[in-house]
């Protein structure tokens, strides 16, 4: 922030302090000259980057940068001559204050420069032209400067977003294959061995397909919402292994979602919160629920598990899944996306996620 005022500044500086110079040294070509031209061109250019700092307020104050350019092209015509007014009355008010302190104060010997009606006008013309088009160019600078450093952000905001994927992406790694969750599938599949062998091979399936997807998505920024569901799915079936008749899930989809691109483990990390906090801490177990489809333009995930919610009670590993979630649809949705997690009913929680199909 230091850098950019400091960068501002000396623009402001030096741009007029280069355009009063050049003004300065053209004098001699309309034959005027004046005793005090030296400190009436040093006060101009102060002048000048009195005007363009408050044209550049009410800019900001304004909020130009959020106009359509038709809008914008219309405010800053406008805007550019209503600066150059500003100017040149602030310059005329200087030049008579001026006036009055030589001739009044310090008995100067002024005698009106002796030149033509037509060169005059031809000076007052080429000034008030001259004057416009250094408003224009010094709002076209500005809103370049200031879009150039929009996109630098937007840019920073997509590498910022693509380590934030991966370190949540990372995150959810860790919680798949945790010691606790490949001690309880491990245990599981053991115990079928034993009395379902066609059972456990397919534990065993379901396992390496969920290992697969995760390790295969550490390197996708989206994946198709079937795909998605398919891992949840297997995840499900695998955790109904373990629980057995303590937990019932169903699963709908729209058929026009399948192929809509969200996050990778997104829906991951709700099943998993679902179970781990829902399910898994209810004696007899519960129902989950998962409904995906097109509502008003938007991607809406619902997904519903018996049990109570508490922001409070949640657990610190817990609330940084669900942190780098909401952060992970912020950044990749420029804030156009929503998550929500609460209380359905005494016995239900519901998170809910809204992508927009169009950012």
């Amino acid at each position: 922030m230091t850098n950019k005022k400091q960068l501002y500044w000396l623009l402001q500086i030096g741009g007029w302090a280069l355009y009063t110079l050049v003004n300065y040294l053209s004098l001699p070509l309309f034959d005027i000259s004046l005793p005090y031209s030296e400190l009436y061109f040093l006060l101009s250019g102060v002048i000048g980057i009195g005007v363009t700092h408050f044209y550049r307020r009410v800019i900001r104050e304004y909020r130009w940068f959020q106009l359509n350019i038709i809008n914008l092209i219309r405010n800053v015509l406008v805007g550019s001559l209503l600066a150059s007014v500003f100017y040149f009355i602030a310059l005329t008010l200087m030049d008579a204050c001026l006036f009055v302190c030589a001739f009044f104060v310090f008995n100067l010997d002024i005698k009106a420069p002796t030149i033509s009606f037509d060169t005059y006008g031809a000076y007052i013309y080429l000034s008030t032209i001259n004057v416009y088009c250094v408003f224009l160019l010094w709002s076209l600078l500005y809103f370049v400067f200031q879009y150039f450093e929009s996109f630098q952000k937007a840019k920073y905001g997509q590498v910022l977003a693509q380590s934030q994927l991966k370190d949540a992406t990372l995150l959810n790694l860790r919680n798949q294959i945790n010691p606790h969750f490949l001690f309880n599938a491990l245990n599981s599949i053991r115990s079928l061995t034993l009395s379902d062998t066609g059972k456990a091979r397919e534990a065993v399936t379901l396992l390496s397909e969920i290992l697969r997807y995760t390790l295969n998505s550490e390197r996708q920024s989206f994946v198709n919402l079937k795909d998605e569901l398919a891992v949840v799915r297997n995840y499900l079936e695998l955790e109904k292994i373990r629980f057995d008749q303590r937990l019932n899930y169903s699963m709908q989809m729209g058929g026009e979602c399948g192929d809509i691109q969200i996050p990778p483990l997104i829906v991951m990390t709700l099943a998993e919160n679902a179970i781990k906090h829902g399910i898994g801490q209810l004696k007899n177990g519960g129902d989950i629920t998962l409904q995906a489809y097109i509502h008003e333009h938007n991607l809406e995930i619902h997904l519903n598990n018996s049990g109570t919610f508490s922001q409070l009670n949640q657990t610190e590993h817990n609330g940084i899944g669900l942190n780098n979630t909401r952060q992970r649809l912020t950044m990749l949705y420029n804030g156009k996306a929503q998550f929500e997690i609460r209380q359905l009913d005494a016995n239900h929680v519901t998170a809910i996620i809204k992508i927009p199909l169009t950012t």
